[in-house]
Order: structure tokens, then C-alpha cells, then sequence
């Protein structure tokens, strides 16, 4: 339940990726009525379809990133610093944390809205007086850092973020496998030294110590379970978000590289698989989830079964 630190950024994550996966069948939607010869409408669909639909996706995908880079640090802390991590990661600091990212990720993205108002325009091939999406002049001389700010220095942040801390994560957790291991054999093996004059110690003794392995046994497959599922994630979310963080690289170091520029045809291919992968992104989770943990399986079918 919620009492576990380690469930509550990965409830956060899951209703994230299910308010990505929701605002992306709305843009699908918006994407039928831009490209479709529909009748002239009272608002402007291109404008209907980035505020209420590619916007908001991409708002729910950087929580989604920013919740995993914290899911990882926060695994990555609980192998290097096992007897500090309860104290620094409690329930209570965890749910403010994210729900701190999350609504740290939705304040800085809003100045999308704020610089955005609707207004009045007359088109004279449809001989029609509709509202449009207006940018603020204001809005337009900080244009170029808010872009380069959220959409290129935050995600890269975000990207290697993740990718270190699930690199300190493997190797820490190997490491440490490794010295339980040697650890409960050699005590195995003094225990077997000292009790070889006493039979009946003896076995008293190899009771207590097959007792006390099976215990560390369990709790290094459990930590590995959980560890393993964290490590999936991570990997699906760092292969699904490289072409859209390699897309801001070269946008920003190509200038030709955009939507209407020299290659604007490569760009809207290599943008489209982005959104994809993005999008692959926010389902899998589900898939690790239901796969890799026993509890998360076992509560699903209940539910289920009750409906």
C-alpha cells in the first residue's frame, strides 16, 4: 500500500502515464478534424489541437520521465545507503516529493497557456469570422530561452539523469549481492568450525544458519525482484525517449532541422516515431508492472474478478 515510500512515486507514475495515454486518443481525435475537409468551425482546430491535445501529452510525458528519474534515485539510494534511506525517503517526504514533481512539471509548462489567449480573426477564403489561438508579444522576445529551456536543457537533464542512476543502481546492487553471498557462507563455514566438537551444536548450529541464509536469501530475491522491475522500466523509458531527446539535439544544432524549415519531411518522420515511442512508453508500464511484480498481479485479477 501507500505506507511503502517506494509505491507512492509509482502510483504517480501510472496515473501520469494514464493521463498521457487519455490525451493522446484526444489528439488523435484533433488530428481527424485538422486534416479532415470538415465544415468551418467557430475556433481554429490547429490551435484546438495543440493547447487541448499535443500540449498536455507532453506535460503528462515529462512528469512521467521526471517520476521515473525519482523512482531510480530513490532505488539507487536504497542499495548504497540502506540504513539512511528509511529516514531520508519517508512516506510523508515521498508523496510531497511527487506530487511535488508533478505539479513543479505543470507550473513551468504553463507559461504555454499564459503567453496563449483567444481572439477574434476573419478568414477571407472561408469568409469566416472564428476564434484563433493568439500569441502574446511579450510571449515572443522569451520565446527562444522558454523553448530551449523546457524542451531541450530539462529533458536532457531528465535523460541522464536516469541513465546514471540506473547505472549506480545495477552496479551497486551486484556488488552488493555478491558480499551477502560470501558474507553467509563464511559464516556458514566458522559456524561448522567451531561446533565440530559437539554433534548436538553442531546441528543446532546448521538449523540457525540455514535459517538465518533463507532469511537473507528471501530479502536479496525480493530487493532483486524490485530492483529488476525499476531496471525494465527505466530501459523502456530511456530506448522510448532517445529519438525525441535526439530530435532536440539536432533541431537546435541543425537549422533547418524543424517542422517548417529545409528538412521539415525527416523531421515530421523522425517526430512521429518520437510520439510513438513516447507513447509505448506510458502503455508499458502497465505490462511491467503486471509481469515482473506478484502483489501488483494478484490485487489486478482482483479487482478484475469483482468487477
Amino acid at each position: 500500500g501507500l505506507s511503502d515510500s517506494v509505491n507512492i512515486p509509482l502510483l504517480g507514475l501510472a496515473s501520469s502515464d494514464l493521463c498521457s495515454d487519455v490525451t493522446m486518443l484526444w489528439t488523435t481525435v484533433c488530428t481527424i478534424l485538422v486534416s479532415a475537409d470538415v465544415p468551418p468551425l467557430l475556433f481554429d482546430p490547429l490551435g484546438l489541437y495543440v493547447l487541448t491535445g499535443v500540449v498536455p501529452r507532453i506535460i503528462f510525458n515529462r512528469a512521467s520521465c521526471w517520476l521515473t528519474a525519482l523512482i531510480s534515485l530513490q532505488r539507487c539510494l536504497c542499495v548504497t545507503l540502506p540504513f539512511r534511506v528509511k529516514d531520508v525517503f519517508t512516506p510523508r517526504r515521498t508523496l510531497s516529493l511527487t506530487l511535488g514533481t508533478i505539479a513543479l512539471t505543470f507550473s513551468i509548462h504553463m507559461t504555454i497557456y499564459i503567453s496563449r489567449y483567444f481572439s477574434l480573426s476573419f478568414e477571407p477564403k472561408l469568409n469566416l469570422t472564428h476564434y484563433v489561438i493568439t500569441v502574446a508579444e511579450e510571449a515572443l522576445e522569451l520565446s527562444a530561452f522558454r523553448l530551449i529551456f523546457l524542451f531541450m536543457f530539462l529533458p536532457l537533464v531528465n535523460f541522464f539523469t536516469i541513465i546514471v542512476c540506473s547505472a549506480l543502481l545495477v552496479y551497486s546492487l551486484t556488488l552488493s549481492t555478491v558480499w551477502r553471498k560470501s558474507n553467509a557462507t563464511s559464516r556458514k563455514t566458522q559456524t561448522h568450525s567451531s561446533t565440530a566438537a559437539n554433534d548436538g551444536e553442531s546441528r543446532t548450529a546448521d538449523m540457525m544458519t540455514d535459517a538465518r541464509s533463507q532469511t537473507q536469501n528471501k530479502n536479496v530475491t525480493k530487493e532483486t525482484r524490485l530492483t529488476r522491475m525499476i531496471t525494465a522500466m527505466t530501459v523502456v523509458a530511456v530506448v522510448c525517449n532517445t529519438p525525441s531527446n535526439v530530435l532536440l539535439v539536432a533541431s537546435s544544432l541543425a537549422p533547418g532541422f524543424t517542422e517548417v524549415g529545409e528538412y521539415s519531411a525527416l523531421f515530421r518522420t523522425i517526430y512521429s516515431f518520437a510520439v510513438l515511442l513516447e507513447t509505448v512508453n506510458a502503455t508499458a508500464t502497465f505490462f511491467v508492472y503486471f509481469s515482473m511484480s506478484s502483489r501488483f498481479k494478484v490485487e489486478f485479477w482482483g479487482l478484475v474478478s469483482r468487477s
